[in-house]
């Protein structure tokens, strides 16, 4: 800050509350619109919410919830690993609501920022989220993680390249989780870098770990883990089909400058009634097969309906550390 000695403290003071009353509220609202919940026993998410459309059930979940200090927390770990100075040029892979973006705004004071939008609520809400003047905000790119790199070229230059490329729960749910990191490096300047947080499902959280059955129902807990660990080791998920030693090899095989660690943290997370009732329904879609489809092929009528009893005895409205687990990713050219 340069501004005459009489008045240089207080507004930088000012600024500085400004900034961290934004990154916070930025972190909030990434929270209240996460598009995927990370959550195995859900199916495919369809689409975010908007900002005008967050229901109660929402807003009563993350009250009880520290989604936002976590995501705040990824957020400073892969702007730390970026490195990102004031004249670089800054890639968002998945903006969502401009958590990683507008925060890298505040470091490219000299540069730009683009960021990738998946569908226009998307991108409406980045836009919506972002602040400062028209050249401080990021520059939205429509499209898809089938076609980024051309959209972005279209928009940007055929000869854009990026010294910064980040990026959020980017490859969690995708198949072809190498394909878009090949498509990101032919984005990326020869000392650039990329760095990615991923969520890992299948190290994640286990419902059965947060239940106290009775010695009396020893049999309907075995039935109940059976299905459990059918989740988590359905090699034909994506989403759950990885972790951070497989996805290493991955990505070895297509640049051998890959460092990867995972951390753990446990956000406290509140269960609601509508939760579970989500949880024991039937799937509508033939994407995944939620919990409900699997539990009723294990269960009869009587027993699935006292099995949901039990869940809602003991987890109703209740908030429990969440176990999340987190891989950071790291890539360069060299």
């Amino acid at each position: 800050c340069v501004f005459p000695i009489s008045e240089r403290w207080d507004r930088c003071y000012e600024k500085s509350i400004r900034d961290r009353v934004a990154r916070l509220r930025e972190a909030q609202i990434e929270a209240m619109v996460e598009e995927e919940s990370i959550d195995p026993f859900d199916v495919l998410a369809s689409k975010p919410a908007a900002l005008h459309s967050i229901s109660r059930d929402v807003w009563a979940k993350r009250t009880g919830s520290q989604q936002g200090s976590y995501l705040a927390e990824v957020r400073d770990t892969l702007l730390t690993l970026a490195n990102i100075k004031p004249e670089d040029l800054v890639l968002d892979l998945h903006a969502r609501t401009g958590l990683l973006s507008n925060e890298a705004c505040r470091l490219t004071k000299e540069g730009v920022v683009w960021a990738l939008a998946y569908d226009e609520r998307e991108r409406d809400t980045v836009k919506n989220t972002a602040i400062g003047d028209a050249l401080a905000r990021p520059q939205v790119v429509l499209t898809s993680p089938a076609s980024f790199d051309d959209d972005l070229r279209a928009a940007a230059g055929g000869g854009v390249r990026f010294s910064g490329i980040m990026g959020r729960n980017v490859l969690t749910r995708l198949e072809d989780k190498a394909g878009v990191i090949q498509k990101a490096l032919s984005l990326l300047e020869q000392k650039g870098v990329i760095v990615l947080a991923e969520a890992v499902p299948r190290n994640g959280q286990r419902l059965s770990e947060l239940l106290r059955f009775k010695p009396n129902d020893a049999v309907m807990e075995a039935r109940f883990k059976k299905v459990e660990e059918e989740v988590f080791s359905d090699t034909t998920d994506p989403m759950l089909n990885w972790d951070e030693e497989s996805l290493k090899r991955d990505l070895e095989a297509i640049t051998a400058a890959v460092r990867i660690f995972a951390a753990k943290s446990s956000p406290k997370t509140r269960v609601l009634p509508s939760t579970i009732d989500y949880w024991f329904r039937s799937s509508s879609d033939n994407i995944r097969k939620s919990l409900g489809d699997r539990l009723k092929a294990e269960f009869g009528k009587k027993d699935l309906e006292r099995l949901k009893a039990l869940f809602h005895a003991q987890l109703d409205n209740m908030d429990f550390p969440w176990k999340t687990v987190t891989a950071y990713i790291k890539i360069t050219r060299e």
